[in-house]
């Protein structure tokens, strides 16, 4: 459970409890930016910044989508010609064969990975850099949030 202490009896509450549970002391005030009722004390604009790590989770998953069709892509591709290697009727012994074929794909497949996941990680900070500077309105908002 996610918990504010109360202002005034310094007491813990729930989040979006309005009012303390334990003294009935405000634990929501009018946001200055956003006019919405959020908690006292908090460190940013809670509207704001949902707003805005909605629309930069919307722009990076676009940006990287093109990242997952190839990755998938390549991945299909290896099992596929992994298999015709394997599998190609004149194998006596199929269980070998099949063992053979997971072999192969596990040493292509654990290095892609791997190399997809360290490329995501540095594209997605290329990617979020760029969404600051196409959203200078959301620059504030992010860099109070630790983004």
């Amino acid at each position: 459970m996610d918990s504010r202490c109360c202002t005034e009896c310094n007491r813990y509450g729930d989040n979006w409890y309005s009012f303390c549970p334990h003294c009935g002391g405000e634990m929501m005030e009018r946001c200055g930016e956003c006019g919405f009722f959020e908690p006292i004390n908090k460190k940013f604009c809670i509207t704001q910044a949902n707003e805005a790590s909605q629309d930069l989770n919307i722009f990076v998953k676009q940006k990287l989508e093109i990242y997952d069709k190839i990755f998938s892509y390549i991945i299909l591709i290896g099992a596929m010609a992994i298999g015709i290697k394997f599998f190609d009727g004149n194998s006596v012994n199929q269980a070998a064969s099949a063992f053979n074929a997971l072999q192969y794909f596990l040493i292509l497949a654990v290095p892609l990975v791997i190399a997809y996941c360290v490329v995501c990680k540095v594209r997605r900070k290329k990617i979020i850099e760029k969404f600051k500077a196409e959203n200078p309105k959301y620059l504030a908002i992010l860099e109070k949030m630790g983004i």
